[in-house]
């Protein structure tokens, strides 16, 4: 419903190339909707709502205006009677509002979400024939004799100015390629895709291959903008994976399993069984190359929710246990595992088998929340010992302390993207992570490096 109602922004008020989250109408429908997920327990989770909009954390105290609120009342009202199957209710709800004294803006919002929902078709998600289907080389570095360049951002089709800005300061570190770990705002409509994405790819004149993984925003409008974009990149599929003769970048698809918008605080994702498979095969014939592995859903956090409930006990849960009984065996051959989905960045010691696990989804989306990196310790470990510790700084003025992105003077973490430099078979390559306050234009700095 809030691509519904920013679709129909844009339309009215000419908001383009940005997310519309501190738009008033917005904010009050935010608020509605955490008053009513409060009011009744949702089968799973109507805050998803709230979570999907950037820098509502918490929900923006809405404009005083008492009618402005009781239409987004009426919208959010009319999101929960078809959540919960309710057609007569939301029937009715549709026709007062039709005849109410409210915007015209928010039956135009009604009316194109209930179009979405009647007209969305299954995923074309692609399934390969063989093994070796979807793999691809990767390209010759631009400067002879150097190592190979990959840009790695995540969580950042907001199409914000912040986002635009740090996609400039990372083409300043002449990447090679460019690598997006999935999510594009708010559920990755055509329209979404062209503005959030595409547009901000296109004006900042790059020229390098672009591929894109699938989070769960892009499958929430059944991933048609995402399919779309995917032609536009000449990506073959939703995974994939890249070759040189010393490296392998294993690109798999979490959002397909992870599409429906009420269960994004329960729902543990999983890969398709074939494309299970396929990983496997690439991992286990490497043929001596090392091989980093890219999600966008991570394979364990201590942090909020977890990474989603057993479907059995419904314990809120530290690791994926899909992902790990598909990639368990293997992490040892990981050299290094990069996923999203939490706007943070996370780099962790390593835990479950698995030496480098690093979170990189703080590449746009607005984060205040000051318990970003507290560990929850309500979480289920599973088979673990202990939660997951992050990596500590060894150089002062940070010394000891766990490496966490700072906070700007308006209280929004810095933003942050990974640079990869893959060197040939016997050299040196090193994965770097970057800071920066993206949201008041400011240059990068080092976080880490670390060898891979």
């Amino acid at each position: 419903m809030q691509s519904a109602l920013h679709e129909t922004l844009k339309r009215r008020r000419a908001v383009s190339v940005r997310l519309s989250a501190d738009q008033p109408e917005m904010q009050q429908f935010v608020e509605a909707a955490n008053k009513k997920l409060q009011e009744a327990p949702a089968p799973a989770a109507m805050s998803a709502m709230a979570r999907a909009v950037p820098g509502a954390t918490t929900p923006p105290a809405a404009p005083a205006a008492v009618p402005a609120l009781s239409c987004a009342a009426m919208y959010a009202e009319i999101g929960w009677a078809d959540m919960t199957g309710n057609t007569t209710r939301r029937e009715a709800l549709t026709n007062e509002l039709k005849f109410s004294t409210c915007d015209p803006l928010w039956i135009e919002s009604v009316t194109t979400y209930l179009a979405w929902q009647a007209g969305q078709a299954p995923i074309p998600y692609v399934t390969y024939d063989t093994l070796n289907d979807f793999v691809i080389d990767l390209p010759q570095p631009q400067a002879a004799g150097s190592p190979l360049v990959v840009g790695v951002i995540a969580d950042w089709g907001t199409g914000m100015e912040d986002a635009s800005w740090l996609l400039g300061r990372l083409l300043t570190q002449n990447v090679d390629l460019i690598i997006h770990l999935g999510d594009i705002y708010y559920s990755g409509t055509t329209n979404e895709v062209a503005e959030n994405f595409m547009s901000l790819i296109t004006n900042a004149g790059v020229t390098v291959p672009v591929y894109s993984l699938a989070g769960n925003h892009d499958m929430y409008s059944g991933g048609v903008g995402y399919y779309g974009m995917l032609q536009q990149l000449r990506q073959p599929a939703s995974y994939f994976c890249l070759r040189n003769a010393a490296w392998q970048i294993l690109a798999m698809d979490t959002g397909y399993n992870d599409k429906d918008v009420f269960t994004v605080n329960t729902n543990l994702t999983s890969l398709q069984p074939a494309e299970a498979a396929w990983h496997l095969d690439k991992i286990n014939d490497a043929g001596g190359r090392k091989t980093i592995l890219l999600s966008h859903h991570q394979l364990f956090s201590p942090f909020g929710d977890g990474v989603g409930q057993d479907p059995v006990t419904k314990n809120a849960l530290v690791t994926n246990t899909n992902l790990w009984n598909v990639f368990g065996a293997v992490l040892p051959k990981m050299a290094l595992w990069l996923w999203g989905h939490e706007h943070s960045c996370n780099l962790f010691q390593p835990y479950i088998g698995l030496a480098c696990g690093r979170c990189v989804g703080a590449s746009a989306v607005p984060e205040r929340d000051p318990t970003a990196y507290a560990v929850n310790k309500a979480l289920n470990l599973g088979t673990a010992a202990a939660f997951p510790q992050l990596v500590v700084a060894a150089a002062d003025p940070q010394a000891g302390q766990p490496i966490c992105l700072p906070q700007n003077s308006d209280g929004e973490f810095f933003h942050c993207y990974a640079i990869l430099r893959l060197a040939p078979a016997g050299a040196k390559s090193t994965a770097e992570y970057y800071q920066i306050d993206s949201v008041n234009n400011a240059q990068e700095s080092l976080l880490y490096s670390e060898t891979i």
